[in-house]
């Protein structure tokens, strides 16, 4: 019996549907709506330490604590919600403001941190030549395997702009005895977020510390085809401003390309090229735009 079973018959549900989406699964009785996540054993510490914020953008659960999964009252239609909104990045600078810490650290902490990114860039690094080594090896070219030697210096440039952004954070962390981090919320798909009356997160409990751009990472690889990111980076800054050197990690981070796997379809090869090319083009713009308004920023400052 898996989980959600489990969840029906303890708390005898009479389900009339079950419908399922990426960060939970609505059950729908005859009086109520429910949601349910599979995974959430962790949700109890997590609630306690955001009521430790007096962050409240989030609902508590209504099944047993020891449970492994997290059960919610859901009273809203979810075709209702407007779900790609710039709330969510304003609730989640919130949470990051007010769980905000200085970690010390040891300057081989921030080397071992320096290589683990670097080794993770030459990785990808060596991926994309070796693919490029394969398809240059036939004799005559698909057209996806075409695409992808014509395009390859688009992937090279990405790569290598996030070394630059990599040995820059270095250079600015190195000396630095402290490193900021937060509680970081992890989920940042929209799908995760309700901009209803109260606006709160769905699935909080895998909040964790952790430095503090991860989240910003996520939040961007996840929503940069969805919603206008320099807004929403902005929007941000107005509730945690970001120090130089997490700039330059938060632009290396969403530099790196994620591995394309070609399949046997040249159909299939060709759409996730496109959409790789698609993710580097938004990103170089994005980051374009970012140091303009930087340039503008470091002009007008005496």
């Amino acid at each position: 019996m898996n989980n959600l079973q489990e969840c029906i018959c303890k708390y005898s549900l009479s389900v009339k549907k079950i419908q399922y989406y990426n960060a939970f699964i609505l059950i729908y009785t005859e009086q109520q709506i429910y949601l349910f996540i599979e995974d959430d054993k962790n949700r109890i510490s997590v609630f306690n330490q955001l009521k430790k914020f007096d962050y409240i953008y989030y609902q508590e659960s209504i099944n047993d604590e020891n449970d492994l999964y997290g059960l919610y009252y859901f009273h809203e239609n979810i075709d209702n919600f407007k779900l790609k909104d710039d709330k969510m990045i304003q609730l989640l600078a919130l949470l990051h403001k007010k769980s905000l810490i200085d970690k010390t650290v040891s300057s081989s902490e921030i080397l071992d941190l320096y290589e683990s990114i670097k080794r993770k860039i030459q990785d990808v690094l060596e991926y994309y030549e070796n693919l490029l080594d394969y398809v240059i090896s036939f004799s005559f070219s698909r057209i996806d395997y075409y695409n992808y030697i014509i395009n390859f210096s688009l992937i090279y440039h990405s790569i290598y702009q996030a070394l630059y952004y990599l040995e820059q954070w270095y250079h600015e962390q190195k000396n630095d005895s402290f490193i900021r981090k937060a509680f970081l919320l992890h989920r940042t798909d929209i799908e995760n977020f309700c901009n209803c009356e109260k606006p709160y997160f769905y699935q909080v409990g895998d909040c964790s510390y952790d430095l503090l751009i991860y989240d910003l990472v996520s939040f961007y690889k996840n929503n940069y085809d969805k919603i206008d990111m320099n807004k929403m980076y902005f929007e941000y800054q107005e509730v945690v401003q970001l120090l130089e050197s997490e700039k330059s990690l938060f632009y290396c981070l969403i530099s790196i390309p994620d591995k394309l796997s070609f399949q046997s379809s040249s159909y299939e090869n060709t759409v996730l090229l496109t959409k790789q090319l698609y993710y580097i083009d938004q990103t170089n713009i994005f980051i374009s735009k970012e140091n303009k308004e930087d340039e503008k920023t470091d002009k007008y400052e005496f």
